[in-house]
C-alpha cells in the first residue's frame, strides 16, 4: 500500500537535484513542503468506501513528490556551504533534527489529540457513531458513574410521558475491569 509513496521518493529526487541546481534550494524548499501538505490534505479527505487508484494512490503521489522536493532541498541547503572536511557532520545533524523534530512533533500533536478527546468524551455523540472508537471511550468513561443511573448516553433516561414523574432509574451493574484478582493458589504440602 505505501510501496508507491516510497518508490516516488526515489523516483523524484534525482529530478528534484536538478531542479535545486537549476533554481536554488529556497523555490523546491517552499514548493516541497507545499504539496507535501496538499497530499495531506487530499487524504483527509477520503470516502468512508473508496477506492485505492482513485482516492488514495492520488494524495500518497503528491505526498511522495513533496517529501523528495523537500529531502533534497533541506540536505542541499544544510551543506552547501560547508567544507568537505565537514559534510557529513552537517548532513548527520540535519538528519539528527529531523528526528528529534518528527518526535517532539509527534508528542505536540499527541497531547492536544488527548486534550480535545477529553473535553469531547462528556458529550452524546452523533447518530450513526455508537460503534466507533469515540462511542466506546465514551462508555468506558460512563463505568466510572454512580451505579444509581443510566450512563448519559441512554435514551431512556430521563423518562418522558405520561408516569415519568413516578419512574426509577434502573440498576445498572459495572464490571470490574480493574478489580481482577488470581484464583488461590492451595498450599503446598511437605
Amino acid at each position: 500500500m505505501f510501496l508507491p509513496l516510497a518508490a516516488g521518493v526515489v523516483a523524484i529526487a534525482p529530478a528534484a537535484a536538478r531542479l535545486v541546481s537549476r533554481f536554488g534550494p529556497a523555490p523546491t524548499l517552499i514548493a516541497g513542503p507545499l504539496v507535501f501538505a496538499g497530499g495531506l490534505v487530499y487524504l483527509s479527505r477520503l470516502p468512508v468506501h473508496g477506492a485505492y487508484l482513485s482516492d488514495i494512490l492520488p494524495g500518497l503521489a503528491m505526498i511522495a513528490v513533496g517529501a523528495g522536493l523537500g529531502f533534497v532541498s533541506i540536505i542541499n541547503a544544510a551543506t552547501g556551504g560547508v567544507p568537505r572536511s565537514n559534510a557529513g557532520v552537517a548532513a548527520g545533524l540535519v538528519n539528527t533534527m529531523q528526528r528529534v523534530g518528527s518526535a517532539v512533533g509527534l508528542a505536540v500533536l499527541t497531547a492536544v489529540a488527548t486534550a480535545r478527546t477529553r473535553a469531547l468524551a462528556g458529550r452524546l455523540p452523533p447518530r450513526g457513531t455508537r460503534s466507533s472508537p469515540w462511542w466506546a471511550a465514551t462508555t468506558a468513561r460512563s463505568q466510572s458513574r454512580p451505579a444509581s443511573r443510566p450512563p448519559p448516553a441512554c435514551s431512556a433516561w430521563p423518562p418522558r410521558g405520561p408516569g415519568a414523574a413516578s419512574a426509577r432509574p434502573a440498576q445498572i451493574t459495572r464490571p470490574r475491569l480493574l478489580a481482577y484478582r488470581p484464583p488461590a493458589r492451595p498450599e503446598p504440602r511437605l
